[in-house]
């Protein structure tokens, strides 16, 4: 599995280059990935140049190689060292193609390496690289020589390294951008890889990124514990035959050939392999936190839970720091920890600040405290408000999930993004919960305290209406949580009626600054902020769920949700709510009857009349007084029929 999953990230990488080649440029930094294609063969120029020197003729491959060997010439008299021989158009050819089908072999695709050899031309390099296959049952296929191949090829990697890493340090303390390895890097990683070599593979500048020391190590370590498994199966057949005198069907099985020099592994044990990494050239890259994440994973639980603990550490010290994107790393892998192995996280406490390595006792998980800061974090960030029911979900404990979401929607003003936050809440946390964050978010502000003078503005709080003090305005707003859903009608009723309730009593501190009762703030949510036949729609909401219990039967219905109301309840509150509403009407008349005496003039000699005092003066003064008591009558008679209402 774990050479599965470093070789699928290989294969991700090179489909990515393949496909940046194909759209038109290069395969990256190294530029082309193969040759031209006039000039996909054999070392067409050194071929040329070969066959053009007195008595050139006919030409083997072998003759350079061996002419190498005896005359001890070129760079080097090695047999492996072919690069020391090709022209430089022939070499650069070389090292592009064995650099292709080295990914390719990374990438655990060894068929299409060699095919891809044989399309350039070099058909026998496929043929070399097929040598570690073991031997099926008939005989068709495989090496029956296979432990031998792979000790031969071993010390022909081990060579060409060496041979590689000196040609390579002598060209980067020449100073210039590296564009290419050697041909010999790229051919012994290759080989090193297939003969399972880690310590050549280690070594090899070919190989020097961390993911591809990764993949040396753990393709070396399974090719081990293959070997030994084939190496039993092959030591029972051979006392089988020994016992029954049979013959042996396929030379070289008759003994372990070349076991003598077999390297060994760690037997399985990944934590020990991968120690090696931190001494190889890509062990600075494994530094990085997901580098080591990859290998603790690798390892096994005990690695994953003290990396786990390790990165909480850091990740909760930083916080938003980068964005939270450590934090965020650190949550996602928590989480994913604790579901494939299950209480991995969920039993481990929080890091210890005293660094002892000794977590203690504590009522909150590592899980817990993490996802709490990140929701945290989330809450604080406008745009990622969508996402935080995502992580209130992944909560251990539903309490917390609805406690934490509940201090969220807190922040939460605009009806447009309300709604957005009840729909995540429905989506992630499911309805009964949903409903249950909305009661605890409407009961912390209408059953809490005000603040006194240090309650402030919330950012992205719209400004109290005039008359209402800011926390009047706040706990109106918070009922208006319950009025978003015909289905939450019940709740909305009963919480718009105990603020009713509390404001009637506390209504001289919310009112305008007019003096006596005036009852402005509970008037001004009745009238402004709840909607119209709220009472109407809880009452019908509650019968529509009473007809369904009736109808599924009393033994079939699902038993009614804790805190829901009921029908009578509901009935009760209907009729609350509208004596509140009669009271407020007849307080509004009221007002208006004695704002209407205030301003009426009372029955007297009015100061218009004529101050002359002849009998016409007088008879006009009498009929004017008539007149303005005829007025005065009418007024009063309309003001006693509102105070009877």
């Amino acid at each position: 599995a774990a050479v599965g999953w470093i070789e699928g990230c290989h294969a991700r990488a090179w489909r990515r280059t393949v496909e940046r080649a194909e759209d038109g440029g290069d395969g990256g930094s190294d530029g082309p990935l193969l040759p031209a294609p006039r000039r996909r063969t054999m070392w067409p120029d050194t071929l040329r140049r070969l066959k053009s020197q007195p008595g050139g003729g006919e030409f083997h491959p072998d003759r350079p190689i061996r002419d190498a060997w005896l005359s001890d010439g070129g760079r080097s008299g090695s047999p492996v060292d072919v690069s020391s021989f090709l022209c430089p158009g022939d070499e650069a050819d070389d090292a592009r193609l064995l650099r292709s089908c080295l990914r390719l072999v990374q990438s655990g695709r060894v068929d299409e390496a060699c095919r891809l050899a044989s399309d350039c031309g070099q058909a026998w390099r496929g043929l070399t690289w097929l040598g570690g296959r073991p031997l099926s049952a008939d005989g068709k296929r495989g090496n029956p020589r296979r432990l031998l191949w792979k000790n031969q090829c071993r010390a022909i990697s081990g060579k060409m390294t060496r041979l590689a890493s000196a040609e390579s340090g002598r060209a980067d303390a020449g100073g210039g951008d590296r564009t290419l390895y050697p041909s010999l890097a790229y051919e012994a990683a290759i080989l090193s890889l297939l003969a399972d070599d880690a310590e050549s593979s280690l070594s090899n500048p070919a190989l020097s990124t961390w993911e591809g020391a990764l993949h040396a190590l753990l393709r070396s370590e399974m090719g081990i514990i293959e070997e030994d498994v084939l190496r039993a199966h092959n030591g029972g057949r051979l006392d089988r035959l020994a016992a029954s005198g049979g013959h042996f069907p396929f030379p070289g099985t008759e003994t372990d050939v070349g076991a003598e020099v077999d390297v060994r592994g760690h037997d399985g044990d990944l934590g020990a392999a991968l120690g090696r990494l931190a001494s190889c050239p890509a062990g600075e890259e494994g530094s990085d936190p997901l580098r080591n994440g990859m290998v603790s994973f690798l390892v096994g639980e005990g690695a994953v839970e003290e990396y786990i603990r390790d990165l909480a550490g850091v990740a909760l010290e930083t916080g938003d720091e980068d964005g939270g994107g450590l934090l965020r790393f650190a949550v996602h892998l928590a989480v994913y920890a604790d579901s494939a192995l299950p209480g991995c996280v969920s039993r481990m406490g929080p890091p210890d600040s005293s660094g002892d390595g000794d977590d203690g006792t504590s009522d909150v998980s590592l899980l817990e405290l993490l996802l709490l800061k990140y929701v945290a974090v989330l809450s604080g960030r406008r745009d990622l408000w969508p996402q935080v029911a995502l992580y209130c979900s992944l909560l251990p404990y539903g309490d917390a999930a609805v406690g934490t979401y509940a201090r969220f929607l807190l922040r939460v003003h605009s009806e447009r993004e309300r709604r957005v936050a009840i729909d995540a809440a429905r989506r992630h946390l499911g309805p009964d919960m949903e409903l249950d964050a909305l009661r605890s978010a409407v009961r912390e502000v209408v059953a809490g305290d005000d603040g006194g003078a240090d309650c402030a503005r919330m950012a992205g709080e719209d400004l109290p209406p005039a008359g209402l003090s800011l926390h009047a305005a706040r706990m109106m707003r918070s009922v208006g949580w319950l009025c978003l859903r015909p289905e939450h009608a019940p709740d909305a009723l009963e919480w718009a009626n105990a603020l009713l309730r509390r404001l009637v009593l506390t209504s001289d501190d919310d009112g305008a600054h007019c003096g006596g009762r005036v009852f402005f703030a509970p008037k001004f949510f009745v009238d402004r902020m709840l909607p119209a036949g709220l009472a109407e729609d809880a009452v019908e909401e509650c019968e529509g769920r009473e007809q369904e219990r009736g109808e599924d039967g009393e033994d079939d219905a699902e038993p009614r949700a804790a805190g829901s109301v009921s029908l009578p309840f509901a009935l009760n509150l209907q009729a609350e709510f509208a004596s509140i509403e009669a009271f407020l009407g007849a307080h509004t008349r009221y007002e208006l009857f004695l704002d209407t005496v205030s301003k009426t003039s009372p029955c007297h000699e009015s100061d218009r009349l004529l101050a002359d005092g002849d009998a016409a003066s007088l008879a006009e003064r009498e009929i004017a007084s008539r007149m303005e008591r005829n007025t005065f009558r009418q007024r009063k008679m309309g003001l006693v029929r509102i105070v009877v209402e």
